[in-house]
């Protein structure tokens, strides 16, 4: 029996575990657990660790997969305890949730007209030149790292990437050895920041429910490698061979990105997108044909200018407001203290060293308008990740009181069809309301973001962003307001009695009860 119960904790321990995981901002910490599907338990997983991060949550870094008959959108419906963003269709959200979906994609035309590629397809994009010549020549060939989270271009962070699944392990052994160099075609070398690709890979957006790949992303540069070699393999290593695929039991890698977006022109491989290479395991990962998108060559109008800087100004505003806001009001903002104290450092970190009077400039220029988004995205996240341990809780305390009541041990981890029909109907009507409740905010750190990807121009990316905070000031004003108007709870008027007045206690040695 107790080899048996063993055998199981390691068969839980394993289905838990995905193909890769992802942890943001190695500056500000990791906070998020990422999804894969797997059955609903209770107690089973570790979303306490709380902190804001610099990144937005992302999922296993398997390839991205096509819709399959066990992934229906019931399937995704019952997975919406993870609040997850990073969706396409908003036929996910139920029915209950569908007009709240609705409104969502319809408020945002940037969101609505996102563009899509299929991985498992070899389909070029027309890709338009914005008005730089020879853009073409600057193609190059990169290995493509899908993930359900949005990298900005904002080279003073690192990211880490646990790796796991073969195709990621072998991505990671090429570009260390080298051999990744096929296809590169760029001939100016002042368009890229850094060009050794053999340490270079694209990560894009990938959508949850239809295993779609969005057609920006960001280029990131290996700056750290770290292999872990598997027990069997650390008994006999040896330190003049280098550790082959099968000696690994993950990678991790520390990256930067750099602050040059790329379009996807095309898939090279698309067979390695099938479900069934990831089925068998097979160590071959996406390669796709990317371009830069460079600014425009051409200076901007006086008006346009102007323009600018007052948008600029808008922005500051905006910013400086929704972070008094937090700051001074955290009985509103249902934060952890520790959250709310790295949360005022990320606040802090675009413009701590410039003048507090020129920091509407910040916003006015490509390479410090990305620190600030990323302060914005460490928002987006940190108040999901709130919401997340909010319903996580309330879940799995329903889950166990269920549980108890059933009698006998109670076993642990407590799953949703383990316990009665009536009781899974509450918690899907709990998961359907926390997700209503996150669609409501509209505080989404991966939609949202890919959006300011995908904007061409300086000016409509500021106007965006601004839009975004200018939305979560209203909000949070509001909530404010209505915390500050409830009506305090009646009160019964008793009849008050004087208290007798006690005696000074001296000791034990006089007290005579106490002998």
């Amino acid at each position: 029996f107790s080899v048996m119960m063993l055998l199981m904790r390691i068969a839980m321990l394993l289905s838990m575990i995905g193909g890769g995981e992802h942890i943001g901002g190695s500056r500000w910490g990791s906070c998020c657990q990422a999804f894969s599907p797997r059955r609903h338990c209770a107690m089973s997983n570790s979303w306490g660790r709380f902190q804001p991060i610099r990144v937005g949550k992302s999922a296993p870094s398997s390839s991205p997969l096509p819709p399959t008959p066990h992934r229906t959108a019931t399937t995704w419906r019952r997975s919406a305890y993870t609040l997850t963003s990073s969706v396409e269709n908003i036929d996910i959200y139920g029915d209950s949730n569908r007009a709240m979906g609705d409104q969502r994609f319809n408020s945002s035309h940037e969101v609505k007209n996102l563009r899509w590629i299929d991985p498992t397809v070899a389909t070029q994009l027309a890709i338009d030149n914005d008005g730089v010549e020879d853009r073409q020549q600057l193609e190059e060939t990169l290995p493509l790292y899908p993930l359900s989270a949005v990298h900005l271009p904002d080279p003073s962070v690192n990211h880490t990437l646990r790796n796991v699944e073969p195709r990621n392990i072998q991505m990671a052994l090429d570009l260390e050895s080298s051999s990744f160099v096929e296809g590169s075609t760029a001939t100016k070398d002042d368009a890229l920041p850094h060009k050794d690709a053999s340490m270079r890979f694209c990560v894009v957006l990938r959508a949850m429910d239809t295993g779609r790949l969005a057609s920006v992303g960001t280029v990131l540069r290996i700056v750290d490698i770290d292999k872990q070699l598997s027990a069997s393999a650390a008994a006999n290593s040896d330190d003049s061979q280098p550790p082959s695929i099968g000696d690994l039991d993950r990678i991790v890698l520390t990256c930067q990105a750099e602050p040059v977006l790329v379009d996807v022109i095309r898939i090279e491989n698309p067979q390695a997108a099938l479900p069934e290479q990831r089925l068998r395991k097979s160590p071959e990962y996406l390669r796709a044909r990317v371009r830069p998108r460079l600014p425009r060559n051409s200076e901007e109008p006086r008006d346009e200018q102007v323009l600018l800087e007052q948008l600029c100004r808008q922005a500051w505003e905006e910013y400086r407001q929704v972070q008094e806001l937090y700051q001074n009001n955290s009985h509103v903002s249902d934060l952890p203290s520790f959250a709310q104290d790295r949360l005022a450092d990320a606040f802090d970190a675009p413009y701590q060293d410039c003048n507090e009077k020129e920091a509407h400039l910040l916003f006015a220029s490509h390479k410090s308008f990305w620190p600030i988004a990323t302060a914005w995205q460490i928002l987006c996240n940190t108040v999901r990740e709130g919401h997340q341990m909010s319903l996580n809780a309330n879940r799995n305390e329903l889950l166990v009181g269920a549980a108890l009541k059933q009698g006998g041990p109670l076993k642990l981890p407590i799953h949703v069809e383990d316990v009665d029909p009536s009781v899974r109907k509450l918690v899907n009507a709990m998961e359907e309301q926390a997700q209503c409740d996150w669609l409501s905010l509209q505080l989404d750190p991966c939609l949202d973001f890919q959006a300011l990807l995908t904007l061409s121009l300086h000016f409509e990316r500021v106007q965006y962003l601004t839009d975004m905070m200018r939305r979560e000031r209203k909000r949070f004003s509001t909530k404010l307001l209505q915390r500050q108007n409830k009506p305090e709870r009646p009160t019964l008027d008793l009849p008050t009695t004087e208290p007798a007045e006690q005696e000074t206690p001296r000791g034990a040695w006089f007290n005579d009860e106490y002998w």
